[in-house]
């Protein structure tokens, strides 16, 4: 069973937590989605060119310059993700570890919508409950009612998408604990949300890198 004591004690573990340095690493540099973007269209543009330089040899140039721009985006994409897994090192002390739990589950694309907290209660199982019943109870909940349109919007089945940055939720619904959506896919997580109640443990790097703990499965 994941415990507040189990957390803690693996926040403290620097050894644990570094294993996850690569994962936490990505989209550490934002700068990194510029070769992403170039890498994506020069693969698209290589293969095309690639494919009329078949029967035009005139469209080789063309493709030499996209395998090439293929090429460079790779190695800067490897560059910047070595800097920022460093930078990642160095301040893992500061990277918390979350308990979090399975609110929705969108079956058809294999996805779970769920919650964690990075505050004070980022600990506290009972307290990432208390949210949960709240958002599944909203309809019944008076003091809540202002918020609902907010909630339906971020677990939307439109939001389905693992790699999807995490959406804070209203803090007032949240008793003032900054409460995040974040979407993890059913795989790594379903046998031990069985175990423990919907909840599960996450090493929040940013908002886009959240892995699930595996010491903590």
């Amino acid at each position: 069973m994941i415990t507040t004591q189990m957390l803690r004690d693996l926040e403290q573990d620097q050894a644990v937590k570094k294993n996850y340095a690569a994962a936490g690493s990505w989209g550490q540099h934002k700068i990194v989605f510029l070769p992403v973007v170039v890498l994506i269209f020069s693969a698209f543009a290589l293969y095309f060119f690639y494919d009329l330089s078949k029967t035009d040899s005139s469209y080789s140039t063309y493709t030499m310059v996209c395998g090439a721009l293929v090429l460079l985006s790779i190695v800067a994409i490897a560059l910047i993700q070595k800097n920022a897994k460093q930078q990642v090192i160095n301040n893992i002390a500061s990277v918390p570890v979350c308990i979090a739990k399975k609110v929705y589950g969108n079956d058809s694309n294999g996805i779970y919508y769920c919650i964690y907290t990075t505050g004070n209660k980022r600990h506290d199982p009972a307290f990432i409950d208390a949210i949960a019943n709240k958002i599944f109870n909203i309809d019944h909940e008076p003091e809540a009612a202002s918020y609902k349109r907010e909630i339906d919007r971020i677990f939307s089945v439109q939001f389905a998408n693992t790699n999807s940055a995490a959406v804070p939720l209203p803090t007032g619904f949240t008793e003032g604990e900054q409460v995040y959506q974040k979407q993890f896919a059913t795989a790594p997580i379903a046998s031990v949300t069985t175990a423990n109640d919907g909840k599960f443990a996450v090493l929040a790097f940013n908002g886009t890198s959240v892995p699930v703990l595996k010491e903590a499965l």
